[in-house]
């Protein structure tokens, strides 16, 4: 029943590795942002090191991710790539930043995506014709004279391995000094968003297993495959489960096996992205070359998976992308309340880490750009609001940390529909978006946004079980409904919602689906049918005692909820709601340059219902203000203003100085 709450959810999901000892530091270091730090292909001096890590603390940083890179200037001296002199200076900042207190993550490679000299042709990606013709470019080696590398196979777990055990081997001197002492953070291991050409990727055996499991062989079909989606759907769920066997879940191994965590922007890989990013420690969207809706794929999957941090790669070309060696639209211009409103609409689809992109490295204090960056450093257009907005970031994290995410309805991910689609429309296509199933288009329906609802795929739902009370558990997530409005469902994900249906699960399915693929699969209008006969057709056939909206009302803001337990929230439980300003439902790639200007006060009349309770609430909020909501278990509803938050970090909204 709707008043009847299950208990609080463990912190980790069933068959969830562990990384780390118990009595390691958790991920994050008192919530404090972290900045992904440009190491441009030279020679790092402990000095320059140092300096921008004491510059770094005193600016309100809690951690860095190294991120190694091209040239900035051709003439300056190299150490080369993995070597001992570059191996010595990454270890050097390991212990430089355990002293200083903050956490440190290193990215498991040059450039993006893996690749480099260290991939042997046999190793290298492939397409159905052969050999890819992609390269890394522009990475550290491109310094040393090098010829850019062979992209990794990411079909391929051996070919993972091997590239592994080279750069490992080369990072692990500063993970055995990192975890030395006290280190205030676990480490992490990050990997980028996947950027590997997806056009008729292949690998060997891949025609075998796909004759294997479809009955039939696709390479026939490869020269019109855009004009065949049944068969585009097969190849493509074939080379999904493939990216999360032969990569992510190896990777997250990989990374444990060397004393780190993963974390993992999996976003823009031909796969079930809630699965994928279930698969790893810590997972990261992006924002804002994906729009803010967007990281509510990382956050449902976090919730299932038992993930407490959901990182966000922040502020990326905020004003817009310019090709090597750029620089972005208003890049050194950037206006900090723009930043602020962006966090607030990051945090409001349940990121609750920032990663600052990001800080280029200094060399002997000379200033310094990244080409596709906000621009962070001692020279940045905001650096005297710095302080306060990471102070704000902070605590907003330290509080959306706390809990589980409250989310009692969970939307199917259409990730049949996409899959048989090709790519976006031209108008639609941006530097992170080119095809339909990277998902940078889909969001919750409106008529499910009043539930506060979650995704979720196949790869939960293959293990979800209906409880006695009516919830059903998705992973260590509890939802009290499902709602399938995909067009196409593969019949196993037809089989699972129909066994739930006759577990006593509450679907709502608004539509007959069909088959996606290419072979007829018997028996599947008869499990369509038993479906319908036992699913609603829309939300509102909802019985309230099954389930009624969180927040309802009007023109609704973006907002999380997380329910915080005692121990957490300092006294009884409670649900937290996190309400972005209005205006932040605007937000969309390229940011019009102080597009905050238009974040007026406004006003929301809602109603919280939680517990079998029901508050009617006014939020008011200030200009470009958040707002943070608490409902007590009494009923008492208490809201804390975002400005208020600033203020006590240092800064007072209205001044735009």
């Amino acid at each position: 029943m709707n008043d009847t709450q299950p208990e609080q959810q463990p912190s980790v999901a069933a068959g969830r590795s562990v990384a780390v000892s118990r009595d390691a530091p958790a991920y994050g270091v008192l919530g404090r942002p972290y900045v992904r730090w440009w190491w441009f292909a030279s020679r790092i001096s402990h000095d320059d090191i140092d300096l921008q890590i004491a510059w770094l603390r005193e600016h309100g940083f809690g951690g860095v991710e190294l991120s190694f890179v091209y040239p900035s200037n051709s003439a300056d001296p190299v150490f080369p790539y993995l070597g001992a002199e570059w191996q010595e200076a990454v270890a050097y900042c390991a212990t430089a930043c355990r002293d200083a207190g903050i956490g440190f993550d290193l990215t498991f490679g040059s450039l993006w995506p893996f690749g480099g000299s260290m991939v042997a042709e046999s190793d290298a990606s492939r397409t159905f014709r052969g050999l890819s013709d992609q390269r890394l470019r522009r990475s550290w080696e491109s310094a040393e004279g090098k010829k850019p590398g062979f992209i990794l196979n990411h079909l391929d777990r051996t070919a993972l391995a091997r590239y592994a055990s080279i750069v490992a081997r080369a990072l692990r001197p500063a993970i055995d000094l990192w975890t030395q002492g006290e280190p205030p953070s676990a480490a992490c291991f990050f990997c980028d968003s996947w950027e590997v050409h997806v056009d008729g990727l292949w690998t060997d055996g891949l025609g075998d297993v796909f004759a294997s499991e479809f009955g039939y062989r696709v390479e026939p079909y490869f020269e019109r495959i855009d004009e065949e989606p049944a068969i585009r759907y097969d190849y493509r769920r074939l080379v999904a489960r493939l990216v999360l066997d032969e990569f992510y879940r190896p990777f997250t191994d990989i990374s444990h096996e060397h004393g780190a965590l993963s974390r993992v922007q999996c976003h823009g890989a031909p796969t079930d992205l809630i699965a994928a990013y279930s698969l790893v420690d810590v997972p990261e969207t992006e924002t804002l070359l994906f729009d803010p809706p967007f990281a509510a794929f990382a956050s449902s999957a976090a919730a299932q998976a038992g993930a407490r941090v959901v990182a966000c790669e922040s502020f990326t070309c905020l004003y817009g992308w310019r090709r090597w060696p750029g620089l972005g639209p208003h890049q050194g211009e950037e206006y900090w309340p723009d930043i602020r409103l962006t966090a607030d609409a990051m945090f409001a689809n349940g990121v609750n880490h920032v990663v600052w992109h990001g800080m280029p490295f200094r060399r002997n204090d000379r200033p310094s750009r990244f080409y596709a960056s906000v621009h962070l450093g001692p020279d940045a257009a905001y650096v005297a609001q710095l302080p306060a907005l990471n102070g704000y970031f902070a605590a907003i994290s330290r509080l959306m940390q706390q809990g589980v995410l409250h989310a009692p309805l969970a939307v199917y991910q259409p990730l049949e529909d996409v899959f048989r689609k090709g790519r976006l429309p031209e108008a639609d296509r941006r530097p992170s978006a080119e095809y339909h199933w990277e998902m940078q288009y889909v969001r919750f329906p409106e008529e499910a946004r009043p539930y506060g609802p979650v995704w979720t795929s196949e790869h939960f739902l293959s293990g979800a079980r209906v409880r006695q009370d009516g919830w059903m558990e998705l992973g260590v997530h509890r939802v009290r409904a499902l709602y399938v409005t995909s067009e196409y469902l593969h019949v196993d994900a037809l089989r699972h919602m129909t066994r739930l249906a006759r577990e006593g699960a509450c679907i709502v399915l608004t539509r007959d689906p069909q088959s996606p693929g290419h072979v007829p699969v018997p028996g599947y209008d008869s499990l369509v049918q038993e479906l319908r006969d036992a699913s609603l057709r829309s939300l509102d056939q909802l019985s309230p005692e099954v389930l009624v909206p969180l927040v309802a009302g009007r023109d609704l803001p973006e907002y999380i909820a997380r329910e915080v337990p005692p121990d957490e929230a300092g006294g009884e439980q409670r649900l937290r709601l996190f309400f972005a300003h209005p205006r932040t439902r605007g937000i969309r790639y390229p940011l019009e340059y102080r597009f905050s200007d238009g974040a007026t006060a406004e006003r929301r009349h809602v109603t919280i219902s939680w517990r079998g309770l029901s508050r009617e609430v006014t939020l008011e909020f200030a200009p470009r203000e958040a707002l943070v909501a608490e409902m007590h278990v009494t009923g008492e509803v208490t809201v804390t203003h975002g400005d208020s938050i600033l203020a006590e970090c240092g800064l007072e909204a209205r001044s735009m100085a």
